[in-house]
């Protein structure tokens, strides 16, 4: 079924397995499922949807983290992400950028794509994923909606449409991970 989330694997055989192969654990015990979101420079988009959704599933056992296909690290959040985000009582001061790699992609359960060619590059570097690796478009209750927009440099009624948006796609990703995470 479309929108819905589905690991080829349980949580735990993921933390077991980077166990057992040596990985250090990202996530850490406490944590049963772990979701990466992907976009260009992880200063808008992808930096957004990490705390809408950390806000949204406060308390459960989920690690949430983001990353850019074409940034470099240490990179703060947009001014506008930034500020849409403090209209909503969330806060990215802290936000920098984080360069995709393959280690990230492997350490998440959950890989969500802004773009198609985000996808394609989280394939490029980890080809096993892509059971896990999906646009967050495919959540969107809005028929039709392929891709995630990219607001930089745009007008702040721009990063408010593009993070409404990024809201209601989150709400069915962050409905399936109640349920996988309720015994």
């Amino acid at each position: 079924m479309q929108g819905e989330v589905r690991p080829e694997r349980r949580p735990e055989a993921r933390v077991d397995g980077e166990r057992a192969a040596g990985r250090r654990e990202q996530s850490g015990p406490d944590v049963a499922f772990a979701v990466l979101f992907v976009c260009t420079g992880n200063t808008c988009r992808s930096a957004m949807a990490q705390v809408l959704l950390e806000r949204r599933l406060r308390g459960r056992r989920v690690s949430i983290s983001s990353a850019g296909t074409n940034t470099v690290a240490g990179m703060p959040a947009s001014d506008g992400a930034a500020q849409v985000m403090h209209e909503q009582g969330l806060d990215l001061s802290g936000h920098r950028s984080t360069p995709l790699t393959a280690g990230l992609v492997r350490s998440a359960d959950l890989i969500l794509c802004m773009e198609v060619r985000h996808r394609q590059r989280v394939l490029e570097l980890v080809p096993e994923a892509e059971s896990r690796t999906r646009l967050l478009s495919d959540f969107s209750p809005r028929p039709g909606n392929e891709e995630i927009a990219d607001p930089v440099g745009a007008s702040l009624e721009v990063f408010r449409e593009v993070a409404k948006i990024i809201a209601e796609c989150l709400e069915k990703v962050a409905q399936d991970i109640e349920r996988r995470l309720t015994p």
